[in-house]
């Protein structure tokens, strides 16, 4: 489990990304709200976690891009 996250969040997540359709069996996966899925699912897969002063954090990927 990431640190400062709990357990409920890293559940939602683990479902939601788990739960997505695979690219093949989308009508068009090159829609934007796949690619915001698919993006959502890259930076909680290989994202870099950031720790702020608020203890939040987040995760990240330079340079992504979704087109519209």
């Amino acid at each position: 489990m990431a640190s400062g996250q709990s357990p409920r969040y890293e559940r939602t997540m683990a479902t939601l990304l788990s739960t997505t359709d695979s690219p093949q069996k989308r009508a068009d996966p090159t829609h934007w709200e796949w690619q915001y899925i698919d993006l959502m699912r890259r930076i909680w897969e290989r994202g870099d976690e950031r720790i702020d002063r608020t203890g939040v954090g987040t995760r990240s990927i330079f340079g992504a891009q979704i087109l519209l």
